[in-house]
């Protein structure tokens, strides 16, 4: 029975970006659990916009629903929850007293209990439960993620982990607890989480979360080449960082080193030298935490190499990190490495355009010959690029118009397979950025008085431009039950986009255990599900029959069933086994769990 009020913009994109739309309806529906209703058609204005409200059926099913509008071949959504609930009338803060703690530290949470209109909930019940989580690693040089999608073990919302310890208290006349833990050491970076629950004197509960950062040490170090890809004959130049956990700049002596691990194929394992290669000494700047290293070769081959950089801070807490790039040489056409069945790399993260991506592809296929198809909203390169040995380079030119985010696949044969690897690149781009400022007359006012909200809007420089804007006051208990989940418009109008190609391979399906194997050596093929049917075999006068059959390819036990009747009608039958192996078998598992 609540209404709904929405604002739509929209705008008409283009090869030199967006322009207004011409006038014309937007179209909308809405649609829920198991059901859909009708909205009024709006008119879209002379400024790209149009707004308007309706009424939610009052037999609507609770749940999300989805307002979707479209104006011309353009469409957009919005969810919003339907729900029958009560709005709590007071909020939880649980705060650390430091961001950042290092091992064997106390750290002291406060929680805060307040009714919205500013009073404390004094003497409320209180229980609490203390998580850790340890927090990612650094990941190989090959898990390439410049979205940061696989770093999200260090964002706040995060699983719980590991529970520590929990107990009850209650809130003081302020509305206050102070809680102080110890925890216990351990040898990694980790997230204490404290989850509190409040239940005030009228029993209605309200939950809340803080959390700290404890480090193994007082400062971390991380090792930054500036490149993923080297060029054979050039040194590789790194960046060196020491810093807290969040990311605050800390000043540390500390060494950097240069490794490799060499493969041996014939022994089938991996070789390192008793000491590093290269080592070198410096110290992070104070401002910044960090140093710049410059790193000879020295006796390490082309491949596959490991910088490694340690330090030690005043506690004594030893502290590494590593990272892998990769020199590469044209001249060499197989290296010391243990290939993997098919790998890309980027050398780098960001690009601009005019720059050339370079990107390093691994194969356990010798001269292979790759597909590289670069995509986007449509199709803009296509090239077949043979690999000289394992390992080759792919270059893509970076052309302007390709951004936010461009999408570059590889496509190798493997026999019959077709193997693909998508890399998605992350272009520089300008931003469009306005800065709205929103401000009241008064910090406090009664009921039933009025209130003035001023508007601002700016450009990225803070000169004043003309906007339309949608302006709508909420009572913010509602986002304690559900957070504003709008996206944020610059992600709409010009985050990253979607691969609009799609590419299909035209050999035929593998059904492996039973069908096509495929064209290699004296392969079996003749994979049935009945050997042999004879529906009329008939015994002599001694009771006898032959019957003979040529195996297929099958692996397998075999059965053979016989069901038979006399001319005066006795009936009988009967079941016997046959096996069909050989003394070597190679299967194709299919393994279960994560996979790199």
């Amino acid at each position: 029975g609540q209404a709904v009020n929405w604002k739509l913009f929209a705008r008409k994109g283009g090869a030199n970006g967006y322009a207004m739309p011409d006038v014309a309806d937007v179209t909308l529906s809405l649609q829920g659990p198991g059901q859909s209703f009708t909205v009024p058609t709006a008119r879209l204005s002379a400024t790209g916009s149009s707004a308007g409200a309706f009424t939610i059926p009052a037999d609507a099913p609770l749940g999300d629903w989805t307002l979707s509008a479209k104006v011309g071949a353009a469409e957009g959504q919005a969810t919003f929850g339907v729900q029958a609930y009560r709005k709590p009338e007071y909020r939880i803060a649980v705060t650390p007293d430091r961001e950042v703690a290092i091992n064997g530290d106390e750290v002291r949470f406060t929680v805060a209990a307040d009714y919205f209109f500013g009073a404390p909930v004094a003497g409320a019940s209180v229980r609490w439960t203390l998580f850790e989580s340890r927090l990612s690693r650094e990941s190989r040089w090959d898990a390439w993620d410049p979205w940061g999608d696989a770093r999200a073990n260090d964002a706040e919302d995060t699983g719980y982990g590991r529970m520590l310890e929990s107990g009850e208290t209650r809130t003081d006349l302020d509305g206050r607890v102070a809680l102080t833990f110890a925890p216990a050491r351990v040898a990694y970076d980790r997230r204490l989480s404290l989850e509190v629950e409040v239940l005030d004197g009228a029993q209605r509960m309200v939950s809340a979360r803080g959390s700290a950062l404890m480090g193994r040490g007082q400062f971390r170090v991380r090792v930054v080449p500036v490149a993923r890809l080297f060029m054979a004959g050039q040194p590789i130049v790194a960046d060196v960082f020491t810093e807290d956990l969040r990311g605050n700049p800390v000043q540390a002596a500390f060494t950097v080193e240069v490794d490799q691990d060499v493969w041996n194929p014939i022994e089938r394992r991996t070789s390192r030298s008793s000491r590093p290669l290269v080592s070198l000494q410096a110290t992070t700047s104070a401002l910044q935490g960090r140093a710049r290293v410059t790193l000879p070769l020295g006796s390490a081959r082309a491949g596959d190499v490991t910088l490694r950089a340690r330090a030690e801070d005043a506690r004594g807490n030893k502290v590494s990190a590593e990272q892998h790039v990769w020199v590469y040489d044209a001249r060499v056409w197989d290296y010391a490495y243990r290939y993997p069945t098919f790998e890309a790399v980027p050398d780098r993260d960001e690009w601009s355009p005019g720059d050339t991506a370079r990107i390093l592809v691994n194969s356990d296929v010798k001269d292979a010959n790759l597909l590289v198809s670069v995509e986007g909203r449509e199709l803009h390169e296509l090239r077949v690029q043979p690999l000289v040995g394992r390992t080759g380079l792919v270059r893509v030119p970076i052309r302007p118009g390709y951004g936010p985010n461009l999408f570059v696949k590889l496509h190798l044969r493997r026999g019959r397979e077709i193997q693909t690897r998508t890399l998605e690149l992350p272009i520089r781009t300008e931003r469009h950025d306005l800065r709205v400022q929103v401000t009241s007359d008064r910090a406090e006012y009664r009921p039933r008085e009025r209130a003035t909200f001023t508007v601002e809007t700016r450009d990225a420089a803070g000169r004043p431009v003309p906007a339309e804007l949608a302006l709508g006051v909420v009572d913010e208990a509602i986002y304690a039950l559900r957070s504003d989940r709008t996206p944020r418009a610059h992600d709409v109008f010009y985050g990253r986009i979607a691969d609009a190609v799609t590419t299909v391979a035209a050999f035929p399906v593998l059904y492996y255990g039973g069908a096509d194997k495929g064209e290699s050596g004296d392969a079996r093929r003749d994979f049935r599900d009945v050997a042999l049917w004879a529906p009329e075999v008939r015994t002599g006068a001694d009771g006898r029959a032959q019957v003979s059959l040529l195996w297929p390819d099958n692996l397998t036990t075999w059965r053979a069933t016989a069901r038979g009747v006399t001319t005066d009608t006795r009936v009988g039958e009967t079941t016997a086994q046959a096996r069909v192996t050989q003394d070597l078998v190679a299967r194709r598992c299919r393994c279960c769990g994560p996979t790199t």
